[in-house]
């Protein structure tokens, strides 16, 4: 029997016959030359660490999806179709200087109609899961034996991010499986963490995993995890990547100056800021800030105390007791009455005296004579570079061998000007002037004029 479109269906007795498609499209190869992309397209921003990615991707496995494209009405030239979809394709084939691509062709009602789908096409797909690429992966590369590099080209990345994925795939499958997002929040872990628990035995994983789930940040994670194999006696890695005091000591600062700003903006915010954002607050709400914030303060103290106790001990190789003083001078002093630290604290070290009579000074030559003549008579060593413009070079060696020094050339003296008489001054004749003089005309002589009856 048939329904109502036509197709024959099986029914009772019959057999099923080919069902037959309308065709809406099909992949055809295109010349490079003859597309264009789309100017209005929403996508504005490609990295091209990602480019070269892609196009290693379509030189080892093909291009498997083909881009979209629409006929132009009237060609421009040897462009004949427009992108609806693919730019990033499209730029991943002039980077391999292909000559053809593959394309489907599409049709288009208009330009809203071909930026309404290339949005679609961009913002309309949604991500896959860090557990779903991670399985991924390790399927690939344990059951069919790709290598690291093959992986990349199939996930279209770089082969350092495989890597991470076979890293966190080591880890025991329960404990893979708590990067699902449809585990409870609290027991859900993050990638990052996830990493540093897969090189850990399994017991040890389990024993973990629950103390380092959740919201809980990385860093804290990290300070549980190497807690407890420093404990266990467990090490991972070489340790040559180990952070070193320079490293703590940075994040300790780091960590003060960013607390000591952010608590400084609110602490300038007037009464009414505060009315404003408690005004929808229950009072519990409040309370449990205030809280927080107490026991924030009792761990910033101990951190102040753990400092401060370093901080009276004598660390710079000076006097203790003299750096002490400073300190507490340079806390209580104003700001404009600050002195700079002793030497001790700076640990500069003590500067050379040098005797006056081995300074060498050089004179200014331009001087008034009696400025001269007391430099002539002063008891310092006057000596000056020697012209070595007009030195040759055995000459200057000579002198350089032996330390010898030139006379001071003798200093140029100047004419003084003496008063000359100025001339009168005379301007010089105009245009006019030089042609009445050429005419024979004179002060004084009347021009005859023309008249015409």
């Amino acid at each position: 029997m048939s329904n109502k479109t036509g197709t024959t269906v099986p029914g009772n007795g019959e057999t099923a016959t080919e069902e037959k498609y309308e065709v809406v499209s099909e992949n055809i190869r295109l010349p490079l030359a003859e597309v264009r992309m789309f100017e209005g397209q929403p996508r504005k921003f490609f990295d091209q660490a990602a480019l070269r990615d892609l196009a290693a991707s379509i030189r080892a496995r093909g291009q498997t999806t083909p881009i979209r494209v629409m006929r132009l009405e009237k060609p421009v030239g040897k462009i004949k179709s427009e992108a609806v979809d693919g730019q990033r394709r499209y730029m991943a084939h002039e980077l391999l200087k292909s000559t053809h691509l593959v394309a489907t062709i599409v049709k288009v009602r208009d330009k809203k109609d071909q930026f309404i789908q290339s949005c679609i096409a961009n913002f309309g797909q949604y991500p896959h899961t860090m557990l779903e690429k991670v399985l991924a992966a390790k399927r690939l590369h344990e059951e069919y034996k790709q290598k690291p590099s093959d992986i990349a080209t199939v996930f279209v990345c770089n082969v350092g991010y495989i890597y991470s994925l076979l890293k966190a795939g080591e880890a025991d499958i329960a404990i893979l499986e708590r990067l699902d997002p449809k585990r409870p929040e609290n027991e859900r872990l993050t990638f990052p963490v996830l990493l540093m628990l897969a090189p850990l035995p399994r017991d040890m994983q389990h024993k973990l995993a629950p103390q380092v789930a959740g919201t809980i940040p990385v860093y804290k994670a990290r300070d549980i995890i190497h807690t407890a194999t420093k404990a266990a006696g467990i090490q991972i890695g070489s340790g040559q990547n180990a952070r070193t005091p320079r490293c703590d000591w940075n994040m300790v600062t780091g960590f003060v100056r960013r607390t000591s700003e952010q608590a400084g903006i609110f602490a300038k915010k007037p009464d009414e800021y505060f009315d404003a954002i408690c005004a929808s607050r229950t009072k519990g709400e409040v309370d449990r800030v205030v809280i927080e914030l107490e026991q924030g303060i009792q761990r910033l103290q101990s951190l102040k105390a753990a400092l401060k106790k370093r901080a009276t001990e004598n660390r710079t190789g000076g006097n203790g007791a003299t750096n002490n003083a400073w300190l507490l001078e340079h806390k209580s002093a104003p700001a404009a009455e600050r002195r700079a630290p002793p030497p001790e604290t700076r640990n500069i070290p003590p500067v050379a005296v040098i005797p006056t009579e081995a300074i060498e000074t050089r004179v200014v030559l331009k001087q008034p004579e009696k400025v001269r003549a007391d430099v002539q008579t002063s008891t310092v060593q006057q000596s000056a570079k020697p012209e070595r413009k007009h030195l040759t070079h055995k000459q200057r060696m000579a002198m350089e061998k032996s330390g010898g020094l030139l006379k001071k050339p003798a200093p140029r003296e100047f004419p003084v000007p003496v008063d000359v008489p100025l001339l009168p001054f005379v301007a010089a004749p105009t245009a006019t002037e030089l042609r009445d003089k050429k005419r024979g005309y004179t002060a004084g002589t009347k021009i005859p004029t023309m008249h015409v009856d």
